[in-house]
């Protein structure tokens, strides 16, 4: 679209910076229909109009189709597991067999003494299989720890921005 024109690569690259670094972050695909957005703008704006309703309705077909099937490649999303254990419990080893029966994968992150010392906190990251029921997962640990403080939350992506 730039026509071997220099200049308007340039700034056309200059745009798609500042709209991105400008943006709240989000997830991919705010920043797909962002990108989609531009590039049909841009394409209108150079007289390329059916390029552009061309392009705009390959790529809404995409994200439709990857939003509706595509969902099964991130249900198995990574989740962060904190489990207080007493002091006098081993926790080598002493939750395989239920990470075995629930979870694809997990990573003992930080072992932290907790409540003057008297408690360990375990934090895990762990993937659940497809068929996993986190209840009963949750209540297999709880009858294991003595019924002590468990959080299953979301794994929060540390920000990496200046």
């Amino acid at each position: 679209m730039v026509s071997g024109d220099a200049a308007k690569a340039l700034s056309i690259a200059g745009v798609f910076t500042l709209v991105r670094f400008r943006s709240q972050p989000g997830e991919g695909k705010d920043l797909c229909y962002i990108l989609i957005s531009m590039g049909a703008g841009l394409a209108a704006g150079m007289n390329y109009f059916s390029v552009a309703a061309l392009a705009v309705v390959i790529l809404c077909l995409i994200m439709i189709l990857v939003s509706r099937f595509g969902v099964s490649f991130f249900s198995n999303e990574v989740k962060s597991l904190k489990i207080l254990i007493p002091e006098d419990m081993n926790y080598n080893g002493a939750f395989d067999d239920i990470f075995e029966n629930y979870t694809l994968s997990r990573d003992l992150e930080k072992v932290k003494t907790t409540n003057m010392g008297t408690l360990y906190e375990l934090t895990y990251n762990v993937k659940f299989k497809k068929d996993a029921d986190e209840k009963k997962f949750l209540d297999e640990l709880r009858t294991r720890n003595s019924n002590l403080s468990i959080t299953l939350a979301k794994l929060v992506k540390k920000d990496t921005t200046l």
